[in-house]
């Protein structure tokens, strides 16, 4: 462990300190526990030195998101509310199809066979999200999104990954010169690479403090919406999303740069 390493984990036992002699007792020690958790992960390095908090900050953004969120988030986990989830299930079904239909072929699925697909990785993520650990620093939605897009992602895997093996497989076997230039699928190892970079641009979006800019990003690179699409969602103009989206941009970059220096 570094010395700015050592330097966080004594600000964040100083303001966990101060932030529980000023809470109620239960509230307090609730949210400790969450913050120390993220802080394990590294979730609070990253807003803090990717997105300007400080850690008092952070906590206080902790307990607001546990305060708007916990009683939601009981209602789903713990008494496994039907209306509640079928609420949930509408949306994750919403955002699967986006995501599947810009991201896969499934667009030129017979119809059937696509609502099935868009059904199943809908289902999968909830069955994840139901034992999923919230960690109550972004908006439930906006993290939600991405544990359906992660689902995603892995079904895509799934689909290529067997061919991607049996092609090396048969390549290796064969052990004729030139294999690499003459591998029938040369798009397997690029779809891998490109699957571990969304998931890595989708933690990094999860981590940002303004959950404008995380609208923005999810709304368009993720869900494929356009200016104008995004303009009558977020209620802003066109001029003003051009500056949020150069803006979220460079909040992501700082992100990924602190996750790549680590």
């Amino acid at each position: 462990m570094n010395r700015v390493d050592d330097r966080l984990d004594a600000e964040v036992k100083a303001a966990l300190a101060e932030f529980i002699s000023q809470e109620d007792g239960r509230l307090g020690a609730t949210v400790a526990a969450i913050v120390n958790a993220n802080h394990e992960k590294g979730r609070v390095r990253s807003f803090v030195s990717g997105n300007g908090l400080t850690v008092d900050e952070y906590i206080v953004r902790v307990r607001q998101y546990y305060q708007q969120y916990q009683s939601y988030l009981d209602a789903l986990q713990i008494q496994k509310d039907d209306a509640e989830w079928l609420s949930l299930f509408a949306k994750m079904q919403q955002w699967a199809f986006r995501f599947l239909r810009q991201h896969t072929r499934t667009k030129f699925l017979p119809h059937r066979r696509r609502v099935q697909l868009t059904h199943d990785c809908a289902t999968e993520a909830c069955a994840v999200l139901l034992h999923a650990v919230y960690p109550y620093d972004v908006e439930f939605d906006p993290w939600a999104v991405m544990l359906q897009q992660n689902v995603c992602l892995k079904w895509i895997d799934r689909q290529f990954k067997p061919r991607f093996e049996n092609e090396k497989r048969e390549i290796e076997a064969d052990a004729w010169d030139g294999w690499l230039q003459n591998m029938r699928d040369p798009q397997g190892e690029y779809h891998f690479r490109r699957v571990d970079k969304r998931l890595e641009l989708l933690d990094a979006v999860s981590q940002m403090q303004s959950t404008i800019r995380q609208q923005f990003i999810i709304l368009y690179y993720f869900e494929a919406k356009t200016f104008a699409e995004i303009s009558a969602i977020m209620g802003k103009s066109r001029n003003t999303l051009y500056k949020l989206h150069a803006d979220s941009l460079d909040n992501l970059r700082k992100i990924l740069h602190e996750s790549w220096n680590k």
